[in-house]
């Protein structure tokens, strides 16, 4: 077993099989590879694949990099607790910014604003446009998802709204990714409790990767407890 996270998530990735067979879905795809963990994987293990992004800019250079690969279908939308548009909050006139800053957009105002020690001026450089937004049960009617193998969620503050969702919806992923950096504490430790009675859960810097247990497609070491950390 690898000693970090990385390390661990590669041999986990690398153990599911190759093919369209493998259905991923992925919320909040960026523009499909700066900062992307599961780009990679996507590519090489060539796995069938429905992704969302909100953000026009990203959306477009989403679509670009996967132009040519016919199993990835590619959807303008965020994911929320509610159907209908609401305000997305991103970042304009980047230049001069840290080389993160068209990465931070959300639903969620607060989050993007968190980031203010680093931008001082980030009030007047938001951009807030209105989005399309559906619920998890909305978007698994809408495209007929009766399964998942991999669920990547990466939505600035969104996430465990998001984790929850697809498993009261009864989508039991065999491996789970989400960014959990901007949930607060106590969010956090309710959605790991709500996880860990079905998966092992790992912890990075800034990601959680669940795995499900019994899983035959993504065979997990044994760590001798529920949960694992790399922090």
């Amino acid at each position: 077993m690898s000693s970090t996270f990385s390390g661990f998530m590669s041999e986990i990735m690398d153990s599911l099989p190759d093919g369209p067979n493998v259905f991923l879905l992925q919320i909040g795809a960026g523009d499909g590879t700066t900062g992307d963990l599961i780009h990679p994987y996507l590519v090489r293990k060539g796995w069938r694949a429905l992704l969302l992004e909100p953000e026009a800019t990203a959306f477009e250079r989403l679509c670009q990099v996967y132009a040519n690969t016919p199993d990835v279908r590619c959807c303008q939308i965020a994911i929320s607790d509610r159907d209908g548009p609401q305000n997305f909050y991103s970042v304009r006139n980047i230049e001069g910014l840290p080389w993160w800053a068209d990465q931070i957009s959300s639903l969620k105002r607060d989050v993007i604003m968190s980031h203010q020690p680093m931008i001082p001026d980030l009030a007047g450089r938001l951009d807030i446009r209105p989005v399309s937004c559906q619920r998890v049960e909305t978007l698994i009617r809408e495209h007929s998802i009766e399964a998942v193998d991999i669920v990547a969620v990466d939505t600035e503050g969104l996430d465990a709204l998001i984790v929850s969702d697809i498993l009261l919806a009864g989508l039991a992923p065999k491996v789970l990714l989400f960014e959990h950096k901007h949930l607060p504490t106590d969010v956090r430790a309710a959605l790991h409790e709500q996880l860990q009675e079905h998966y092992t859960v790992v912890n990075g810097p800034y990601d959680t990767l669940c795995i499900l247990r019994n899983s035959s497609s993504a065979p997990v070491p044994d760590f001798g407890c529920k949960g694992l950390v790399y922090e």
